[in-house]
């Protein structure tokens, strides 16, 4: 069983900042530190290479946004598992029982076809920014 990903669009900024305002209210702090944690990472990345005198490339700033988003995908996946599931199982054009009863490699599908679309960091900005505004 092969599944395909669609687009990531508004609407799922919006879902995505919910479950993030969900884990916060419910206590969790790690999403904020790992924002903190990737600036502080991303500002040591760029001085590093500009004092080698080396180009910053979108590839550096990709890589650095996927690993964003993959911790706060399993800080969402502990502490939001239902919703999540439910939003992936809608990337997935499938209802919340079909991706939960899915075959085991269906996950890893999803992550990567994810992991590949070119707005995913600008994607997962915008749903902290969001969520930020949300909480206030």
């Amino acid at each position: 069983m092969k599944v395909e990903v669609r687009e990531l669009t508004n609407q799922d900024i919006f879902t995505v900042a919910k479950m993030l305002l969900k884990t916060v209210q419910s206590g969790n702090k790690e999403i904020a530190e790992i924002y903190k944690k990737h600036k502080e990472e991303q500002q040591k990345m760029i001085n590093e290479k500009q004092e080698k005198g080396e180009k910053i490339t979108e590839e550096d700033m990709v890589s650095e946004g996927i690993q964003v988003a993959m911790e706060i995908f399993y800080i969402l996946l502990e502490h939001s598992e239902k919703e999540l599931m439910k939003w992936l199982a809608d990337l997935c054009d499938m209802n919340y029982t079909e991706f939960r009863d899915a075959p085991v490699y269906t996950m890893p599908q999803v992550i990567e076809q994810l992991a590949e679309q070119e707005n995913l960091k600008s994607f997962f900005q915008s749903a902290y920014s969001l969520y930020k505004k949300m909480k206030g």
